[in-house]
């Protein structure tokens, strides 16, 4: 078929392929306004404070045994290495000339063409300043950094080096390699869901069918957050114009005269779905931040009782380890007192006095420190759950009193929350006796 030929076609059928094309932007706009909106009110957890859940989290990929990329050959967790080749080829055309005689003539046309590919990835530890968690990176929507970029001429060691030994028809003798990855101390953003592993004694992050969304990006929070919003306002612009400009394209095909208002009506339809599409997604998403805030309550409540039941029972533990150790110390101290009045004194000369005395080992030194540990931790997490709850509200605020939000969320019934006052622990657990 004539260029010319496929093209009347795609302008005659434009009324039909642009509004198709609207839909399917309007299936785009719809996933990025929902991760967008999940991202801005998820909050960012402290590795230690990661609680089981959907989780946002933000540190640097470790490994004691990482992987070494091909092409850059830098330690890394993850990595995608393609090598492409330069061609240039020749193609016949058929087409028609202007006295309607159908004609051929060569044409010459470059492209790239894959030659080699190669990846891989491991999981590995995400660690911030709190500690390390365990992070599985199959099946994520991986977005790398670039490690290794460069374009070179057959005369190069690269180009059979680290290329094949064969090419493509047409080379030109260039070959373009390229690698991306994830680095070892790369810094990464992390959104996805958090769960026990039998094998793991910790939290890990994983795929889950449970989650909306599970990303690892080498970009920080609000890079993400704005190239989503970006992409979500060029979606929306592509989902009210298509189909106008399909109805202009029909009417200039067919010669009719242009109504601007009719074609200003054929765009009131996709309007009404982008609106429609943003007000599910924003109410959505404001309850779904407002069961955060639930949830948040619901953990800090939970590491105030893993307090209130630890501490006691271990107090306890390192009461009886000093009570026994001071009585072993009173009875070793009384029995050595004995040994010394009532032994002859020409036996303390001999081979009795040589003898060295045995100490009985003591480990209530230890169970302080371990105590100390406990303690330590427990209020870290208290801490971190206390900090998370406080982002939780902050985040859900900022949605529901936003701008057109707090309109939408007063039709809806959505209020803000207001900020815990925690002056203390007594309004969660009872005081503490041991």
């Amino acid at each position: 078929m004539a260029q010319d030929d496929f093209g009347k076609i795609i302008v005659d059928n434009a009324h039909y392929i642009l509004p198709t094309i609207s839909a399917i932007c309007l299936g785009f706009y719809a996933r990025s306004t929902k991760r967008k909106i999940l991202i801005e009110g998820l909050p960012t957890s402290k590795v230690k404070g990661v609680f089981i859940g959907l989780v946002e989290v933000v540190g640097t990929s470790e490994s004691n045994q990482p992987l070494r990329s091909y092409l850059a050959e830098r330690p890394c967790v993850h990595y995608s290495a393609t090598v492409s080749e330069h061609y240039r080829r020749t193609r016949t055309v058929s087409y028609t000339d202007s006295n309607g005689k159908s004609r051929t003539r060569t044409e010459s046309y470059t492209g790239w063409d894959t030659v080699f590919s190669l990846g891989d990835m491991i999981s590995f530890e995400l660690e911030d300043e709190t500690g390390r968690i365990q992070v599985n990176p199959a099946g994520a929507e991986i977005e790398p950094t670039g490690m290794f970029s460069a374009t070179v001429h057959m005369g190069s060691p690269l180009y059979y080096g680290k290329g094949p030994a064969g090419g493509v028809p047409g080379s030109t003798g260039m070959r373009r390699f390229e690698e991306v990855g994830l680095p070892v101390d790369q810094l990464l953003t992390i959104v996805g869901q958090a769960d026990f592993d039998a094998n793991l004694p910790k939290p890990i992050i994983r795929m889950s069918s449970e989650a909306p969304m599970y990303l690892i990006s080498t970009r920080p929070e609000r890079e993400i957050v704005s190239r989503l919003g970006t992409s979500t306002y060029l979606l929306g612009a592509a989902v009210a114009i298509l189909p106008i400009l399909g109805y202009v394209a029909y009417w200039q095909s067919r010669k009719l005269p242009f109504d601007p208002v009719l074609a200003a009506i054929f765009g009131i339809p996709a309007l009404i779905l982008l609106l429609l599409v943003r007000l599910i997604f924003v109410v959505n998403g404001m309850i779904d931040i407002r069961n955060r805030v639930r949830q948040a309550y619901s953990l800090l409540d939970v590491q105030l009782q893993r307090r209130f039941d630890l501490v006691p029972n271990l107090l306890r533990v390192v009461k009886q380890y000093t009570q026994h150790e001071e009585s072993m110390q009173t009875m070793f101290a009384s029995s050595r007192e004995y040994k010394r009045v009532a032994m002859p004194i020409h036996l303390l000369g001999g081979r009795f006095g040589k003898l060295g005395e045995a100490y009985p080992t003591l480990h209530a030194s230890e169970q302080y420190l371990k105590l100390q540990r406990e303690l330590t931790d427990c209020e870290d997490r208290i801490a971190l759950a206390r900090s998370y709850l406080l982002q939780v509200i902050t985040n859900y605020n900022t949605q529901v009193e936003s701008f057109p939000n707090n309109v939408i969320g007063k039709l809806a019934g959505i209020k803000p929350e207001a900020p815990p006052e925690i002056t203390g622990d007594a309004s969660f657990r009872d005081p503490i006796a041991v």
